[in-house]
């Protein structure tokens, strides 16, 4: 998957994503002067339980950043699509991410530019108009 933005931004939005996706990280390595990024995680067959491993790598520079997934099954000869599919699962929550506008961590650390405060209209107050005494008596 190939994003216009920078290695540490997406980097922070793959960290977001493994998390709501439920994987048990063992390695964790931010985007240094390389700008590759890397996650180690773990995760959990549905069915038997066995334990699958996922590497991501995110890899870019200021503008422009590739992740990069791979999946593989520890056990077994077959894993009936269940590493395509975990990884489709991770594209997708980045994709949703970054359609919905979440901001990552790092956007919303991100100094925001000043705005002029706008002034509210001045509300207009009304009396009631009230003659005090001009109660009809009977």
């Amino acid at each position: 998957m190939f994003l216009e933005r920078s290695a540490p931004e997406v980097f922070v939005l793959v960290n977001e994503a493994v998390g709501r996706l439920g994987w048990t990280v063992v390695v964790n390595e931010t985007p240094g002067e390389s700008g590759i990024g890397r996650i180690e995680a773990t995760d959990r067959s549905m069915i038997m339980g066995f334990t699958d491993d996922v590497i991501v790598r995110v890899k870019g520079d200021d503008a422009h950043t590739l992740i990069d997934v791979r999946s593989a099954s520890r056990y077994g000869m077959h894993d009936f699509g269940a590493n395509a599919d975990r990884i489709r699962a991770l594209y997708a929550e980045v994709t949703a991410a970054l359609e919905k506008g979440e901001k990552t961590v790092l956007e919303q650390a991100a100094p925001k530019e000043e705005e002029e405060p706008i002034a509210a209209p001045a509300k207009e107050i009304k009396k009631k108009n009230r003659k005090r005494g001009a109660r009809k008596r009977r």
